[in-house]
């Protein structure tokens, strides 16, 4: 054989081995490098979350209606944000959070209906915080069949306990039943499973107690004070209710306008939900 074919033969011969070796190297090193950049937590601002309850009534959400439409804000639900935050993403700055509290599984009042028609005519979502009570007896199918129909167009269906009690006043048992009965209620009624846990009166975010029965089923705490941003589950969403104008009593307002630049006094969330390295907000 020709010294220069063979010698070319034992080059090519020694690049494949030299190749095949390397191949698994490189690709446990990018393996490597993916888990670690995995670890690292993505931090996002908290959006802009406004509540509103059946005393807003159809004209203070017309209003918060027009004004998103004025100031070209993405309506989004908490479900939807979190499954951004999953998917390694922060929701757009224009995004707002609605949520419209104390609708019930065993009645449901027409205000109700209404005001909820006029952010499902715009095409916008929201999110309804649903009091379940705890008994299979006193669940309406025809309530479930709307509800149902209000998720297939977008809307979250989330859990605002099973008695709307004040949760950390209560003992575990207690607070496990509150968050227990409502989510297999939903389950079973929605046919999906809520991730959003609603706090009744706002408040429980402070309690390792409440937190840590939460957490067992819920993806998402929304609460009154919170944290500016959020980094890991549970995610903790804050939100303030439509306030009134102080010029004009009569005329709604988003609030600051943009609540999330404001900072509640004295708040101050148990350790294993403040930010890494930094003051709780």
């Amino acid at each position: 054989m020709n010294p220069g074919v063979l010698l070319k033969k034992i080059f090519f011969l020694a690049f494949a081995v030299f190749f095949c070796l390397a191949c698994p190297h490189h690709a446990a090193m990018a393996e490597s490098a993916s888990r670690e950049h995995a670890k690292k937590p993505l931090f996002c601002a908290t959006p802009s979350s406004i509540m509103l309850h059946s005393r807003d009534g159809v004209y203070g959400m017309r209003w918060l209606a027009n004004a998103i439409e004025k100031n070209g804000l993405q309506t989004m639900t908490y479900r939807q944000v979190s499954q951004l935050w999953q998917g390694g993403h922060c929701p757009p700055e224009n995004a707002i959070l609605v949520s419209l509290d104390d609708l019930g599984s065993s009645w449901l009042s027409r205000e109700f209906k209404n005001m909820i028609s006029v952010f499902t005519d715009k095409g916008y979502v929201l999110t309804l915080a649903v009091v379940t009570g705890g008994d299979e007896k006193q669940q309406n199918a025809e309530i479930w069949d709307y509800l149902k129909a209000l998720d297939a167009q977008g809307l979250e269906i989330a859990s605002h306990s099973a008695w709307h009690s004040l949760l950390e006043s209560r003992k575990d048992k207690s607070i496990q039943q509150e968050a227990d009965l409502s989510y297999q209620l939903i389950c079973e009624h929605l046919g999906r499973c809520p991730v959003t846990f609603v706090l009744p009166f706002g408040r429980g975010l402070e309690s390792e107690r409440v937190m840590r029965i939460l957490q067992k089923r819920y993806t998402n705490i929304v609460s009154i004070p919170g944290p500016f941003l959020f980094y890991k589950k549970p995610f903790l969403f804050k939100r303030i209710p439509l306030v009134r104008s102080e010029e004009n009593p009569s005329q709604p307002k988003l609030g600051a306008p943009f609540f999330i630049r404001i900072k509640e006094n004295g708040f101050n969330p148990h350790p294993a939900w403040r930010l890494p390295n930094q003051q709780a907000q």
